[in-house]
């Protein structure tokens, strides 16, 4: 059977696909009345689209477009987000959300986007389109008499209505400053003012940090014993950071634990005791500090566009020419052999494969993940994940490395 993607016209059609989505998701909570006014909301943004895979006249699912602005290695370029994917109870196993997926690539693709991402409800069945991982997510759950407290706590204030742009440009700047952020937009921007606290730090220069968090109750039986979950934490400097430190410190006398969920992978760091809540130890000698999880996941639409997108980056001055074999099952007409030839630092371009020094080849979603910085060359070596001379490991993992891992905040 050919399906039909479209976009959904019309608040029935929106609805219906509001009744998909509270079924194929019972665990939100959400009436379909529910997800249709968010549904709606959504809609009113030019950012978003929704849009469904028919069978004739009926509605099998539907999915959610963004059009986003990712900070890539210091420069903003276009993205493609994916969320909200829905299959009707009845039209499982038909390959629909196959289809869903196949038709937003090739939609990127033809607005010359050359990276997409999405959050996983099952990461092996994205993984299998081609998917690959981001950083690593982490759940920390602090003593908040744990956290550093060298600032006062005075020096933090309650953020209102009249600091948006304030903090509308705190973010951005922090932002512009770390690869894998996405822009905000406005109603993002004005969904932090409904957290059950929004503070921040400022100084003549202006909003230097915020924290936006809520609380949720620790203990089925005490009211009175809650944690402060964090919903987004942003700081320019390490005295913005130890001044919003030192003001969750000082909720030591109501707050049980802080609990704070990073893409930092050394944030145990921050703390002489970074353990959580459960005790746990394994290998008989490390205590259990966070929860880790695999959030965040990317694709390239195609390794042309995306050398296209990238063109600002430096591959850490090197020169080097590849010779590249991507495999992709799930968009075969990707997958083949193209050559990449670093200049100095800048991949000058991206063709037929031609004879060169080095010979890697990888599937699509490890590349994807490579070029994102969220894993090492030398790692997916050592993993099996490429194939490449063992000589050539080194001088390729030098190549590819950057700085920051890519971290994002945007949920979709």
């Amino acid at each position: 059977m050919t399906y039909c993607v479209r976009q959904l016209t019309g608040t029935q059609e929106r609805f219906e696909f509001a009744r998909i989505a509270s079924s194929a998701y019972p665990g939100f909570g959400r009436s379909p009345r529910e997800n249709a006014e968010a549904v709606e909301e959504l809609a009113a943004e030019p950012t978003n689209t929704f849009w469904g895979c028919f069978e004739g006249d009926r509605l099998l699912g539907g999915m959610r477009r963004l059009d986003l602005s990712m900070n890539y290695c210091g420069e903003f370029i276009d993205a493609g987000g994916l969320g909200f994917v829905a299959v009707g109870l009845g039209d499982k196993r038909r390959g629909v959300a196959r289809s869903m997926v196949r038709s937003f690539l090739e939609h990127c693709q033809a607005q010359g986007i050359g990276m997409t991402l999405l959050y996983p409800f099952r990461p092996d069945f994205y993984h299998g389109m081609g998917f690959g991982f981001g950083q690593e997510g982490r759940l920390f759950a602090l003593k908040p008499q744990a956290l550093p407290h060298r600032v006062s706590p005075h020096a933090v204030r309650r953020l209102t209505d009249d600091d948006v742009n304030a903090l509308g440009r705190c973010y951005r700047d922090f932002a512009v400053a770390h690869h894998g952020y996405c822009h905000k937009t406005c109603r993002e921007l004005n969904a932090l003012f409904g957290a059950k606290g929004l503070y921040g730090y400022e100084t003549e220069a202006g909003l230097e940090g915020y924290v936006a968090f809520d609380f949720a109750r620790a203990h089925h039986a005490n009211a009175l014993k809650n944690d402060l979950v964090i919903r987004e934490w942003v700081w320019h400097n390490p005295r913005a950071f130890l001044a919003l430190s030192s003001f969750l410190h000082s909720q030591r006398d109501q707050v049980d634990r802080v609990l704070f969920a990073t893409q930092q992978s050394d944030f145990q760091f921050l703390s002489a005791d970074p353990r959580n809540a459960t005790d746990n130890m394994f290998n008989k000698h490390y205590h259990e500090c966070y929860t880790g999880g695999v959030g965040l996941m990317y694709r390239m639409t195609s390794l042309p566009l995306l050398v296209k997108a990238i063109a600002h980056r430096n591959f850490n001055d090197m020169n080097c020419q590849l010779t590249v074999r991507v495999r992709d099952s799930f968009c075969p007409e990707h997958s083949g052999v193209y050559s990449l030839r670093f200049v100095e630092g800048r991949l000058c371009e991206a063709g037929e494969g031609v004879p060169s020094a080095i010979a890697i080849e990888l599937d699509v979603a490890e590349l994807s993940s490579l070029f994102m910085g969220s894993v090492e060359f030398s790692t997916l070596y050592r993993l099996g994940k490429v194939q490449v001379e063992p000589e050539a490991v080194n001088r390729l993992s030098r190549l590819f490395w950057y700085p920051m891992r890519p971290e994002c905040v945007t949920s979709f």
